[in-house]
């Protein structure tokens, strides 16, 4: 049974997901030395929003599903995924400079 509460909390976690795309997509545009930084601390923004989940019971703990795929995509990205043809489609997620 879906209750308010898991309702509440699924919208929340597509609302971060949107927050995060944007940040990414933001980041993306500015094309300066301040993008990386700008970046970070955007998504230490997460630390104020992270309190409003309110059902965090096994298996749907939503903190743990805000920030996993965001850390499968990071290692995917990263020259030390074990598929490295996705590396080289996710180039552009990779801030070596």
């Amino acid at each position: 049974m879906v209750t308010y509460e898991i309702l509440f909390n699924l919208g929340l976690l597509v609302t971060c997901y949107c927050y995060i795309i944007l940040v990414i997509y933001f980041s993306g545009r500015i094309k300066s030395s301040i993008s990386r930084k700008f970046l970070h601390v955007m998504i230490g923004n997460f630390v104020f929003i992270i309190p409003f989940f309110t059902f965090n019971e096994f298996p749907l703990n939503f903190p743990f599903l805000v920030a996993a795929p965001f850390v499968a995509i990071t290692f995917l990205a990263s020259p030390y995924s074990p598929i490295k043809s996705l590396t080289l489609k996710m180039q552009w997620l990779n801030c070596d400079y």
